[in-house]
């Protein structure tokens, strides 16, 4: 038995993939989304933090060591698959994959930066509410690990939406680096793939979960998973993205031109209309 990590920057579909996996294949897999939350203390971990400490043990010695037991025994259901996507699991990944060598896969979901952006801005990522969010699980360049330190001179004046793309760049190109580094199977799949019209991308999917094909599952595309559905009053520049150093040679190597996007449909889904109240999301309790 293995378990399957889903690496995400989040906003990429990973409600969905939890939610769909469990309606369809529950004899087959436990799939859970985003289980501890902040509780995996990504930014810390990210910044190379040992998970050894005394401050991570409830993470360690009670979610880990429950995902550990759960692929490494017999259950009376049959070989359960451990499904796990919620996206601030990234910072232990390194630690998971030298903790169940040889059980483990990862799947990086990746979305276009501007789509993600934008969605991350509604959610308020890196706003006035959400600081408990930015400690625990966003990145600066200011982290230690940062591949692009050179943002900090203009880190105060970079807009929300800037800061998310930032964020977009920094995650998608650390998984990239991961991959490499690592020998654990390891599939990148598109949003725009995994619920598009198509099914190639998702029966690849599917194959590399070692799930049977299942027509349910197809269908489950039609149905828009998402509990934290948000507008915003603001507008940004979606142009702006050429600040941020990095992002198009990382959205080229995940296979996406930057300025190929629909800027109608980003109005439409993230901008609020005139005279409709959007509220700014904030920390939650978990």
């Amino acid at each position: 038995m293995v378990a399957t990590f889903f690496l995400s920057t989040g906003r990429c579909g990973t409600q969905w993939c939890a939610d769909a996996l469990d309606k369809n294949y529950s004899d087959r897999v436990f799939a859970v989304h985003e289980p501890v939350h902040a509780g995996y203390f990504a930014n810390k971990l990210f910044n190379g933090e040992d998970i050894n400490e005394p401050e991570y043990s409830e993470l360690r010695d009670g979610h880990i060591a429950r995902i550990d037991e759960i692929i490494s025994k017999e259950y009376e259901e049959g070989n359960i698959h451990y499904i796990e996507t919620g996206w601030p699991s990234y910072g232990a990944i390194s630690y998971l994959l030298k903790r169940l060598q040889g059980r483990i896969r990862i799947v990086h979901i990746s979305r276009h930066p501007i789509t993600t952006a934008s969605s991350m801005t509604t959610h308020n990522y890196y706003g006035e509410g959400r600081e408990t969010m930015t400690i625990s699980s966003l990145l600066s360049p200011f982290d230690k690990n940062s591949a692009f330190p050179e943002l900090k001179d203009l880190w105060e004046d970079l807009s929300t939406f800037q800061k998310c793309l930032y964020f977009w760049t920094e995650f998608n190109n650390y998984a990239l680096q991961l991959e490499k580094k690592t020998d654990a199977p390891w599939l990148r799949i598109k949003y725009e793939d995994l619920l598009g019209p198509e099914n190639q991308q998702v029966e690849e999917l599917l194959d590399f979960l070692d799930l049977p094909v299942r027509n349910s599952f197809f269908h489950s595309r039609r149905y828009n998973v998402d509990l934290y559905n948000y507008k915003s009053d603001d507008r940004w520049n979606v142009s702006s993205w050429r600040k941020i150093p990095g992002i198009a040679d990382v959205a080229d190597e995940l296979g996406y031109e930057i300025d190929d996007f629909d800027e109608q449909a980003i109005e439409s889904r993230y901008y609020s209309k005139d005279g409709e109240k959007a509220g700014k999301a904030k920390d939650s309790k978990h």
